[in-house]
């Protein structure tokens, strides 16, 4: 068994990269977390209009704005899927949007939940 399989599955969501990014301001940092938990649902549910639509251009346009905001809360991993989706519908190609969407999905669902535990946290710590 390696490190990570007995670690569980790896954080996609960098606390520590994050509140250096907030510089270290607990209250920075809530008000960033609570806007991207707000906001994260709509523009994913924007996204998903996109994709169903078969909308290139709407799929570049909000794959773009997710990028920005999860660049903010630093999670790497889903800055380069959002930023592939942005690339395959500024390019046409839905059928790469398609074959990337699912796995985008997923991580951006990890996340979420990652920084909402993370918001709870510091809410609990005043």
């Amino acid at each position: 068994m390696t490190t990570d399989e007995q670690s569980g599955p790896a954080e996609a969501y960098d606390r520590q990269r994050f509140l250096k990014g907030a510089a270290n301001d607990a209250g920075l940092a809530r008000e960033l977390l609570a806007a991207y938990v707000e906001d994260a649902p709509t523009r994913l549910a924007a996204l998903d209009a996109a994709v169903q639509a078969k909308n290139p251009a709407k799929v570049a346009q909000w794959a773009h704005s997710i990028k920005g905001m999860v660049g903010v809360v630093r999670a790497g991993g889903l800055v380069e899927q959002a930023l592939g989706l942005e690339q395959a519908g500024r390019a046409g190609d839905m059928a790469r949007v398609g074959a990337l969407y699912p796995q985008f999905r997923e991580l951006f669902h990890q996340v979420l939940d990652e920084v909402a535990a993370h918001l709870r946290e510091l809410a609990a710590a005043g």
